[in-house]
């Protein structure tokens, strides 16, 4: 019987579909955020939920963070572990093996907030977050704009990278709340295929799951260039929260 589609989907061959999703990127995107997301500062201990092959903990290390990665794909943490990530561990992000307060920091970048059936699954990823930080430490929750994804939809694509084809094929689910994608991915004479579906979260409906985890809201920007979030206008969706006393 088949697992649920991340356990499906986040496999070693998946790093394929997302090749400028890069060090470089990681890099950019973690320094935009130093100073600004309370907690994250050099010799600050950082937890990077869904760390995936480690690119954004490789970017809070060299930053001088003292960072720990989680994430629930052994393929991916395989790959974390070859490239130099040595705290990492395999988890369920619902559930995360660490002390109360043990973090000055979280993040979680990239879209990996939105993946599970129900809402209160989701907030229970947001309590778990809460439940590791300190009073005072910050979370960034790196979000798809909702708007921008449903009014700019490419409903099939297709591209090459070297000797592997990629189609991905994308709909709205839910009423516009989820949005899916296909992805077939073939070369070698091979082919595999899997469905992402991730809940598109509004900013008011994530912060009042956050405020209900004890994660007070103190910042919507539209992207990791630091600028306001507008709906429908930027890419990003990136909420900065911040445990409360």
């Amino acid at each position: 019987m088949p697992g649920a589609w991340y356990e499906e989907a986040f496999r070693g061959d998946y790093l394929l579909v997302y090749p400028h999703r890069d060090d470089a990127s990681a890099a950019a995107e973690a320094a935009a955020w130093r100073g600004r997301l309370p907690g994250l500062e050099p010799g600050r201990r950082v937890l990077d939920l869904a760390c995936g092959a480690g690119r954004h903990l490789r970017a809070l290390a060299a930053m001088g963070a003292r960072a720990a990665g989680c994430d629930l794909s052994p393929d991916l943490l395989s790959g974390a572990r070859a490239a130099g990530c040595r705290c990492i561990i395999r988890c369920d992000m619902r559930r995360l093996p660490f002390l109360d307060r043990s973090f000055d920091a979280v993040t979680c970048f990239f879209s990996s907030f939105g993946y599970f059936p129900g809402e209160e699954e989701d907030a229970a990823v947001l309590r778990e977050a809460a439940r590791v930080l300190r009073p005072g430490g910050g979370m960034l929750l790196d979000l798809m704009d909702p708007e921008t994804v449903r009014r700019g939809l490419v409903p099939r694509s297709e591209r090459s990278l070297g000797g592997t084809t990629v189609i991905e094929e994308r709909s709205l689910a839910g009423g516009g709340r989820r949005v899916e994608k296909r992805v077939t991915l073939r070369g070698g004479g091979a082919e595999r295929r899997w469905t992402e579906s991730v809940r598109l979260y509004d900013p008011a409906e994530a912060e009042a799951l956050a405020r209900a985890a004890g994660l007070l809201p103190v910042g919507r920007f539209g992207g990791h260039g630091g600028g306001p979030w507008e709906s429908g206008r930027t890419p990003r969706c990136v909420l900065l929260l911040r445990r409360a006393a």
